[in-house]
């Protein structure tokens, strides 16, 4: 079984290399990297987005969200 992690064990982590990783309720997990197709995807849902999203903020780029309730 993998080892949990603290919030704070991860803030370190993340500050400790440039590889992106996801917090899930404890356990951490590596993120792929970007590749032109990973860009063109993002590209596509964002204009989807931008065109039904009428005043609404939304983030695609490296933003970090917090679950409380889900401890994600």
């Amino acid at each position: 079984m993998a080892a949990r992690l603290s919030k704070e064990e991860w803030l370190e982590l993340k500050q400790q290399t440039d590889q992106r990783y996801e917090y899930l309720d404890g356990l951490v997990y590596a993120m792929a990297g970007e590749s032109r197709l990973h860009n063109k995807i993002v590209g596509n849902i964002t204009e989807a987005l931008r065109a039904r999203a009428r005043g609404c903020h939304f983030a695609f780029l490296s933003v970090r969200v917090a679950i409380a309730q889900l401890n994600r």
